[in-house]
């Protein structure tokens, strides 16, 4: 029998981390190689093609033939390429700022404690998201015609003058904005709730306790705790809007119209490279606009993580 205060040394059994077994380890790297060989394949694979194909004439029927800086030179040379890049940096600077803009606020209210049914709510603004291009474009198509659109049908029965739209070069491209803003921000919505869910409430409770408004806490503690899903929303928005293309060839088509008003870099090196089979020419294309993006990108990661911002 053990004396009244003499120590007990209990022993725990060591917790051990053993490496995978071997059909665990098989089964690890066979999930791991097929998004890496699709991966391969379809990304990498290409975007090493284009760098190649840039400096060189091909138009898939014959050999290839070295042209050096040609192609980047001809670029800039072509007044159609400078309207499509001015149009497509407009189309990215408005929509993600909307959408950014939007997702957040949507996101604010679609967390609050007082809103009711907040499920459905989500339902409705995600529902653009999940709808192909095609069928979102045709829809559009229609809302918008010129002589029976239901949008200028409304502006008729308010009195007021029908509008052109997709066929005016001043109304087009606000149109294509609109479109995108209302099918894409239900995607940013969903993102920032998940954010603002992830920040716990005792840190806006104890601000509000120490006097803080609703602005204060917003500026203070919300805004910087949301900083990496700003940064995602801003950098993923950014890049699809300056890659769209499926929306503008299925409501105006590969000519911009009217008077390339709706001309975006998508379209034009799709013109080049399918009905013009000049491919080294929109492999060009592509990697002038992979070197925007990256530099974009840099920036845009350098401005959010500026704790002056903040």
């Amino acid at each position: 029998m053990q004396q009244a205060g003499a120590s007990v040394s209990v022993s725990l059994p060591a917790r051990r981390y053993g490496r995978l077994k071997r059909p665990q380890r098989r089964f690890a790297y066979l999930a791991l190689a097929v998004p890496m060989v699709l991966l391969l394949v379809f990304y990498v694979v290409p975007a090493l093609a284009s760098l190649v194909l840039s400096v060189f004439n091909w138009n898939m029927l014959s050999a290839p033939k070295f042209a050096g800086l040609a192609n980047f030179r001809s670029l800039f040379r072509d007044e159609i390429f400078k309207k499509a890049w001015g149009n497509t940096t407009y189309y990215m600077a408005v929509c993600t700022v909307a959408q950014t803009a939007l997702g957040l606020a949507g996101g604010l209210v679609l967390t609050r404690r007082w809103l009711k049914a907040k499920g459905l709510f989500r339902v409705v603004f995600f529902v653009p998201v999940v709808l192909s291009m095609v069928s979102v474009g045709l829809i559009w198509l229609w809302m918008l015609d010129a002589r029976v659109g239901l949008i200028n049908i409304a502006l008729k029965f308010l009195h007021l003058p029908p509008q052109p739209w997709l066929n005016s070069p001043r109304l087009a491209m606000p149109c294509m904005i609109v479109i995108s803003i209302w099918k894409f921000t239900g995607y940013n919505i969903v993102l920032f709730i998940a954010g603002l869910q992830g920040i716990p409430d005792e840190y806006n409770d104890a601000a509000a306790v120490d006097g803080a408004n609703t602005w204060q806490r917003f500026r203070h503690i919300t805004l910087p705790l949301l900083r990496p899903t700003l940064l995602f929303v801003l950098i993923t928005t950014a890049i699809g809007s300056f890659q769209v293309f499926d929306q503008i060839y299925v409501m105006t088509g590969t000519e911009g119209a009217p008077r390339f008003s709706t001309m975006v870099l998508g379209t034009y090196m799709y013109q080049h490279a399918f009905d013009g089979l000049r491919f080294g020419y929109a492999c060009a294309f592509a990697i002038l606009m992979f070197a925007f993006l990256l530099v974009l990108t840099v920036i845009q990661l350098r401005l959010v993580r500026t704790e002056s911002l903040w």
